[in-house]
């Protein structure tokens, strides 16, 4: 694979991350977030299975695609309905910079 198809293939990822992210916030909001969030992670895992098969560069782009449309809302949701709900604002601070601010936590006034 030549250095252009990489490129090609993390344009397939990122670009319906962005254009998903925007297009289809209002939709999102209205949703049920543990629905979502459901959908999402099967969504993109049964795309990141069939990109591991893929047995060409097309098909390989389209899981891609895919996959970075189901993320969009799915890290989102998992930050702010599973895992960090019952911190406060100034608790999720401290988390964030104690681990070097490697994890993504909703700070003030996201």
């Amino acid at each position: 694979m030549t250095k252009a198809q990489l490129g090609w293939l993390d344009l397939a990822l990122l670009l319906p991350y962005s254009v998903v992210q925007v297009a289809l916030s209002p939709l999102w909001d209205r949703a049920v977030p543990r629905v979502v969030v459901g959908v999402c992670l099967a969504a993109a895992s049964v795309a990141m299975l069939l990109f591991c098969a893929s047995p060409g560069f097309l098909f390989a782009a389209g899981c891609l695609f895919i996959s970075g449309a189901a993320q969009v809302r799915e890290k989102r949701y998992c930050r702010e309905t599973c895992i960090f709900p019952p911190f406060d604002d100034f608790q999720k601070i401290v988390i964030y910079r104690g681990n070097g601010g490697k994890v993504p936590l909703p700070l003030v006034g996201e």
